[in-house]
């Protein structure tokens, strides 16, 4: 469903340090990440489409990216020492813009 590209803080920075990965969140993660969400938030997938938040992104990928395997820390720790850049698993449209 999201595609978000991972990229470990340097260790010299106080980060993990390692090499960027890719972490795919599927529809197990999403619906991990609306429940974990308070109800006065309203977490729903329609509306981190409407207005994509970099506060909601990450624990999105966190969650993903835990239960991948791909992380062993906090969600404190995961927004120190990680930075994020979202995607999404649709291939950009190839035909040029209209001149």
């Amino acid at each position: 469903m999201f595609t978000f590209r991972v990229s470990p803080v340097p260790t010299d920075e106080g980060g993990p340090g390692g090499e960027p990965f890719a972490v795919v969140a599927d529809s197990r993660d999403v619906v991990k990440w609306e429940r974990a969400g308070r109800p006065e938030e309203g977490r729903s997938v329609s509306r981190f489409l409407a207005e994509v938040t970099l506060a909601a992104a990450y624990p999105m990928a966190y969650i993903a990216a835990r239960r991948q395997g791909l992380v062993d820390c906090t969600a404190k720790a995961f927004e120190d020492g990680y930075l994020i850049v979202l995607g999404t698993d649709k291939a950009p449209d190839p035909t040029p813009p209209a001149a």
